[in-house]
């Protein structure tokens, strides 16, 4: 079973969150903290910090100053093995090696575990049948991951984080290049396993909409810093959203579900 954070304690957090560049500063002294059991998407314009921040949540990233936590504990203490039972990032572009199957693909998540080197054991073989079944890739297994369409091989690499059993899930762009039928079956299989798993999931994602529809929490970002965090009804604003983007949204209710919509406006600003 997925390793959690304890009831009641944020599953991630950071305090003076900084990083820099020579010459630009790209996260600035900024808080946070991440529910556990919850989807988080991270929102802002290109540039702001958005990867970055999820990069130093996955301990990939070095701090100008700051330190960020897993469930109370700072993640500079977690061995490697250990930390990688506890949380997994899948970055926006991932590497296939050629002639590599699903299974194959998906057993890699075991190695956290330490069992590759002698060959899978039960537990490994459960795992990967689990995280198979859990994505709908069980007749899968066998085919060349290069070979699936672009829904299909994202599952297959959300399949290999859940074959590490974690408990949290990071995850950069998950639907970048998808179309739009791939992209929401992305987003709800996540959303499902989340709820039925308890998996904590922060994403980056670039489509508001989306990140309204799927997660349980939204945090604004813009030049590093965080200005808003707290549900979907609460961000999808305009004002919050203007603070953001800098431009001028509208905010509807959707006709079937009820959940925020924004649409940009495409009237000029009136000078003040």
């Amino acid at each position: 079973m997925p390793h959690s954070p304890s009831a009641g304690a944020p599953a991630l957090s950071a305090r003076g969150l900084s990083v820099s560049y020579p010459n630009k500063t790209v996260l600035a002294g900024l808080d946070l903290d991440i529910a556990a059991g919850k989807i988080t998407a991270l929102c802002g314009p290109n540039g702001c910090g958005k990867s970055t921040l999820l990069r130093a949540l996955a301990g990939l990233q070095t701090l100008a100053a700051g330190e960020v936590a897993v469930a109370g504990r700072p993640l500079a203490s977690f061995r490697r093995r250990e930390l990688a039972r506890t949380l997994t990032m899948l970055a926006q572009f991932n590497q296939i090696p050629e002639g590599l199957s699903v299974a194959e693909l998906v057993g890699y998540g075991r190695y956290a575990y330490g069992s590759l080197l002698g060959g899978p054991g039960p537990d490994d073989r459960a795992a990967v049948a689990d995280a198979l079944a859990a994505t709908g890739l069980s007749g899968y297994a066998d085919r060349q991951v290069a070979a699936l369409s672009g829904g299909e091989r994202q599952r297959a690499w959300i399949a290999m984080a859940l074959a590490q059993q974690c408990g949290i899930l990071l995850l950069d762009e998950p639907t970048t290049y998808l179309d739009i039928h791939h992209q929401i079956d992305v987003l709800f299989e996540l959303r499902r396993l989340s709820r039925e798993r308890g998996l904590t999931i922060v994403w980056v994602l670039h489509e508001l909409n989306q990140a309204a529809a799927f997660s349980d929490e939204i945090v604004l970002m813009r030049a590093g810093r965080i200005l808003h965090q707290g549900s979907p009804d609460a961000m999808i604003t305009p004002s919050c959203l203007d603070d953001a983007f800098g431009m001028t949204m509208m905010r509807l209710d959707h006709p079937e579900s009820g959940e925020p919509v924004c649409l940009p406006s495409y009237r000029p600003r009136v000078a003040a």
